[in-house]
């Protein structure tokens, strides 16, 4: 159960957490059009290959103030703000994981960058796998920021009757992305670049605020027979289809809390730092 409140319940919790970033370098907000959509971005500058930052469901470019400069010593980082959400446009289409990795590719040219690297956080895993199996030629290496589910399962499983996880309620951009998101199977099979996956490992089951006492006591009895085998079901699948795939295990932290809690946050930075850098 804490998986799959991790990418769909915590997501617009996650849009809303900020941490403070006054010590680092501020970073360039700009726009690009691409094929008639207004698309925001920050750019922190730096030296070195291109990192891309992507966000999760309902957040801005801005999610990634304070974690995004701690890379700016080798890289040039930037981050992107998806079709849907303020400052980006939100046309009435567009939000099929398809489309959304053809902006991603509209960016990069419109900034003249060849190849790149992407940093996916939670429901943007589907986009960066699927602009790998479009355009592996600009794909340096990925990371997954908690992002590497199979969502269409685990909106299945949260349909069994022993198992009733409540599923958020969305209209709009975001209700059509998470649409787009649980419809894309995710084809590691496909990816030819190596990938480092972040996952965060629950030992007990996340109960969504404002559950009622009957669906939480239900979530909790079906936790070891449902919850957890998932969870460490999508980990054994991302380990055995991504051909240069690695898997780091977060503990004792959440889907929100682990990119801005400085011991998780620590973790994050080493490993990729580590694995961006690993020639």
């Amino acid at each position: 159960m804490g998986t799959i409140r991790s990418w769909l319940s915590l997501v617009i919790v996650a849009a809303l957490a900020v941490s403070s970033a006054a010590a680092q370098p501020p970073a360039t907000e700009a726009f690009v059009t691409v094929k008639g959509v207004r698309l925001h971005y920050l750019d922190w500058g730096g030296n070195g290959r291109p990192l891309l930052f992507l966000t999760s469901l309902g957040s801005n470019a801005h999610q990634f103030d304070a974690l995004a400069p701690k890379f700016v010593d080798r890289f040039r980082v930037l981050a992107l703000t998806r079709r849907g959400k303020e400052p980006s446009d939100k046309p009435a289409s567009g939000y099929d994981t398809t489309t959304l990795a053809e902006d991603i590719k509209a960016f990069l040219d419109a900034l003249h960058i060849d190849r790149v690297s992407l940093a996916g956080y939670s429901i943007a895993g589907d986009e960066e796998t699927r602009f790998a199996a479009l355009f592996p030629e600009r794909v340096e290496k990925l990371v997954y920021l908690d992002a590497a589910y199979d969502r269409k399962s685990g909106v299945e499983l949260s349909r069994t009757p022993s198992y009733p996880m409540p599923i958020p309620k969305f209209e709009g951009p975001i209700a059509e992305t998470v649409k787009g998101a649980t419809a894309a199977d995710p084809d590691y099979t496909s990816v030819r670049a190596p990938a480092l996956a972040f996952y965060v490992i629950y030992e007990t089951p996340q109960v969504p605020p404002g559950t009622d006492p009957f669906t939480e006591s239900k979530l909790i009895a079906g936790w070891p027979t449902y919850g957890e085998p998932f969870l460490h079901a999508q980990v054994n699948r991302f380990r055995r289809e991504m051909k240069r795939g690695r898997v780091v295990e977060l503990r004792d932290t959440n889907h929100v809390r682990f990119l801005i809690d400085p011991a998780p946050q620590r973790v994050v930075v080493r490993e990729m730092r580590k694995f961006l850098l690993d020639e």
